[in-house]
């Protein structure tokens, strides 16, 4: 499923290095509402879902979140902080009820989690904005807040049609429009 490229889903340059906000960002990165949580619930969650087009969104947006993950990792060792905790998400995914088959509202409520977990990340990196006065540090969180809202947006506008009952092509349409958003990276 997933593919590694050495190149980074944006460019990391680092002016002065900063351990203070290096060892804030590692205490953040594997932390609850970190990116490597995002990541293993969207994986997780898209292996339970019946619908190929949503287990697809959910697939490629877990692959994305994975490469915010790397962003910050490099974020953090350019800083000079060279120590990365160990990832616990051993609490923090969301599994849901063991069941053959899962129920419309139990994806309603999965999606509406990751819809709230992308809004939470995206204020998380507008603060981090803030915290920094290093221009290159601010271009890094502006872009991972700017994808944060990709996400919430494209799961907002999935949550419409799962409870719409929405055909086929409607979810392939929300596909399409997160593959473009990806052309746009640079």
């Amino acid at each position: 499923m997933f593919n590694f490229r050495r190149r980074l889903l944006f460019p990391i340059h680092i002016e002065h290095p900063d351990e203070k906000m290096a060892a804030l960002l590692a205490r953040d990165l594997n932390g609850p509402d970190g990116e490597f949580v995002s990541f293993a619930n969207y994986l997780y969650h898209s292996v339970h879902i019946t619908n190929t087009y949503l287990r697809e969104l959910l697939g490629m947006v877990a692959a994305e979140e994975l490469g915010h993950w790397e962003i910050i990792a490099v974020v953090i060792r350019k800083l000079g902080f060279d120590y990365l905790p160990s990832p616990d998400i051993s609490t923090r995914i969301s599994v849901g009820q063991n069941k053959s088959k899962i129920q419309d509202f139990e994806v309603l409520n999965m999606l509406r989690y990751h819809e709230d977990s992308e809004i939470k990340a995206k204020q998380r990196y507008l603060k981090l904005v803030k915290s920094t006065d290093d221009q290159s540090l601010k271009k890094i969180f502006q872009f991972l807040a700017c994808r944060e809202t990709v996400h919430q947006k494209l799961l907002h506008r999935t949550i419409s049609l799962v409870s719409e009952k929405a055909e086929n092509e409607q979810f392939s349409a929300v596909i399409h429009e997160y593959k473009m958003s990806l052309r746009v990276v640079k």
